[in-house]
């Protein structure tokens, strides 16, 4: 730029010999490969044929959905909008798109990976108080909800693991108090027992479903192996740096009207289960209370808020507080979606992939049928089977291979509207076509001997997975605990060494220090007392802080040493 007139002009050639239009034409490039890439992905795939203009809609649609509406949303206090569908089925082809990418085109997938980060960063733009995007959380305690821990646990799969786990230790080390309340722990315990007793009896398996559940079914579970789970549940929450937390008693100025909440969650989310409409209005009402009613203008201080991954529940929590309140206030309710991006903007070096991990998870997500379209799924096939219109080997097939639910999203999109009587047909063809082309290749390469084998293989390999799931618990506890152990005797190391600047600091009436090598030592750590003075008063990073990001290093550290020692 150049000033002239007292007006800032754009300097042409300054701009050319910075090699900004040649950066400018390469993302474009990139660009128009990725919008080709996916309109012929599409067609190929799925016989859907995008127009150039279609496929770059869905694609940012895509790539807004990681921020622009969620953020919005989480500082005016307004709900969260629904989302609106511009491009046809744009939700499942993209997620299913960016897929293909992760699995065999890396090159592909690292552009669009950057593009979101962009994306996410813009989005900094949009925050009402600007100032507040660096800005420390303080005295922020974060309520997570049931799936987010369970998820962390292992127990949807290594993606949503991995992408759980990183959301929880960016905000411990953000100082962030971790919490979960005692009907939340309890909530965990129903469900786990449920998928227990699911794969203890067989019958009731046909009709259950969920996350867990089918994660459970895909990975070869027991029901020991989650039973494991149930009896350490306690310790591997504690592990997770997670605090199981009463709700507070309720006391009249801080009521609300719950039978309204009710109402509002009921037509939100469509609960099937009391106790689970329960669980999230003594969630919602304990945030208001532990917030003594009051409105609240940002979010790193807002004392307490609850986080979740049910987006009509985050949505109906807006609707009914914002009546509550009659004015703007941080929503009580968050995504997790939304708190990970406002956590990982205040520090996107310290995580640089934390975007991908959360891409990868919703793309796997994303090509699991909704619980609605599963349900009616599993209905219409129960229902098949009860009329003899299918055989009981149709019906295994039908709801316990991973190609019977590939092909009935693939059918759908994902849709409930697009079931119908003729689909379970369809999916049935998918799913034979796939059991023929496994049995005749077993048949022409193993006898029935080692078909016999290859059983009793498969049960071992269940039962070891089960166990190296419960070593890999283990693991992080130990982790885990040694972190924290070393963490906090640095923690007093630090405090000793402040202190003892602090003695010295004091007025010469106080005795001396013997020896002669405190007037090398004295110096040394009245610089360090000045330095840690100043560090805190401009950056506002305290010892604690330090301490908190220490110990999740040293986890992850000691953890993968463990992990490559093992061979895991």
């Amino acid at each position: 730029m150049r000033l002239e007139n007292k007006i800032y002009l754009r300097n042409s050639q300054a701009v050319e010999q910075s090699g900004l239009p040649r950066v400018r034409d390469d993302v474009l490039r990139r660009h128009e490969s990725l919008v080709t890439r996916l309109i012929d992905f599409c067609r190929d795939r799925y016989k859907v044929t995008w127009s150039h203009d279609q496929a770059e809609a869905a694609l940012l649609s895509y790539v807004q959905d990681y921020a622009r509406p969620v953020l919005g949303a989480a500082f005016d206090g307004h709900p969260i909008p629904n989302p609106a569908q511009t491009v046809r089925h744009a939700d499942f082809l993209v997620n299913s798109f960016a897929k293909h990418l992760y699995e065999s085109q890396l090159d592909g997938f690292e552009y669009l990976e950057t593009i979101v980060k962009g994306s996410m960063l813009a989005n900094v733009l949009i925050f009402p108080q600007l100032d507040c995007v660096s800005r420390r959380f303080q005295h922020l305690s974060v309520f997570l909800d049931t799936r987010i821990v369970l998820r962390a646990l292992g127990l949807s799969g290594e993606s949503q693991r991995i992408a759980s786990l990183e959301l929880i230790d960016l905000l411990y080390k953000q100082n962030v108090s971790l919490m979960i309340f005692d009907h939340t722990l309890e909530e965990m315990y129903r469900i786990l027992e449920a998928v227990a007793g699911a794969l203890r009896i067989r019958r009731q398996l046909r009709r259950a479903y969920g996350e867990i559940m089918e994660n459970a079914i895909d990975a070869g579970l027991r029901a020991s192996d989650i039973e494991f789970v149930i009896a350490r549940l306690p310790r591997l929450v504690a592990d997770l740096r997670i605090e199981v937390k009463g709700r507070p008693g309720h006391t009249v100025p801080l009521v609300v009207n719950e039978a309204r909440l009710e109402q509002i969650l009921q037509e939100e989310v469509g609960y099937r289960r009391e106790d689970a409409k329960k669980h999230d209005v003594d969630s919602l009402t304990s945030i208001h209370r532990l917030r003594q009613a009051g409105v609240r203008h940002q979010i790193e201080t807002c004392d307490a808020v609850f986080v979740t991954t049910n987006t009509s529940l985050a949505r109906a929590a807006a609707l009914f507080f914002r009546e509550e309140y009659e004015t703007v206030t941080v929503p009580l309710c968050l995504l997790d979606q939304t708190m990970a991006t406002i956590a990982w903007l205040k520090t996107p070096i310290a995580m640089p992939e934390f975007p991908r991990h959360r891409m990868v998870a919703a793309c796997y997500a994303a090509m699991r049928p909704p619980d609605l379209l599963w349900r009616r799924y599993l209905e219409e096939i129960d229902s098949l089977q009860q009329r003899g219109n299918i055989s009981e080997h149709d019906y295994n097939l039908l709801r316990f291979s991973t190609q019977a639910r590939s092909a009935l999203m693939e059918i759908t999109f994902g849709e409930v509207d697009a079931f119908t009587e003729g689909t379970v047909t369809e999916v049935l063809e998918v799913a034979r076509a796939a059991a023929r082309a496994d049995v005749e290749g077993a048949l022409r390469e193993e006898t029935a001997r080692r078909a016999e084998a290859e059983g009793r293989a498969s049960e071992v390999e269940a039962r070891t997975a089960g166990r190296q799931q419960a070593l890999l618990l283990r693991i992080h506890g130990i982790s885990s605990r040694v972190a924290g152990g070393i963490a906090y005797c640095c923690m007093g190391l630090g405090i000793a060494i402040l202190l003892a600047g602090a003695y010295l600091t004091l007025p010469r009436s106080f005795p001396a220090l013997p020896g002669r090598r405190w007037e090398l030592l004295a110096p040394m750590l009245l610089v360090t007392l000045a330095g840690a003075g100043v560090v805190n008063i401009v950056w506002g990073i305290t010892l604690r802080s330090l301490v908190r990001e220490l110990e999740v290093v040293l986890t992850r550290a000691i953890e993968q040493g463990v992990k490559r020692i093992l061979d895991l």
